[in-house]
């Protein structure tokens, strides 16, 4: 059976991700005054690109989330099985550091989207 502490460990960036992307999706902040969200200088450049960056990152995170909590439910279950509690241990924080690649990720796909929103005006 998995160790609960470490599920739930490795939960809880992917859980945090698909949080901000519902909010994001649903609730995203009017400005690039505003305390969170996608902030660059690309994304706070005018309104339509923060407003886009808003868009497109819940979008990423909702998905990357759902991946990710899926992703943890497997391979901490198959880290339980093996019965080694130092490849449960070891396994939950490779999973918590490759949980990070989604926000690389989602830096990259919305930078270049917005570069192309860019040359599109002008």
């Amino acid at each position: 059976m998995a160790n609960i502490p470490f599920v739930m460990f490795s939960l809880l960036i992917p859980v945090m991700i698909l949080i901000f992307g519902v909010l994001l999706s649903k609730y995203p902040p009017g400005s690039p005054k505003a305390l969170f969200g996608y902030r660059t200088i690309r994304s706070m450049k005018s309104q339509q690109n923060w407003d886009f960056a808003q868009k497109e990152t819940g979008i990423l995170w909702k998905r990357m989330g759902l991946i990710d909590i899926a992703a943890v439910f497997i391979l901490d279950l198959l880290f339980a099985r093996s019965g080694s509690v130092d490849l449960q241990v070891y396994g939950s924080l490779a999973l918590v550091a490759a949980q990070l690649i989604p926000l690389v990720i989602t830096f990259i796909i919305v930078e270049r989207k917005l570069k192309d929103l860019d040359d599109k005006k002008e």
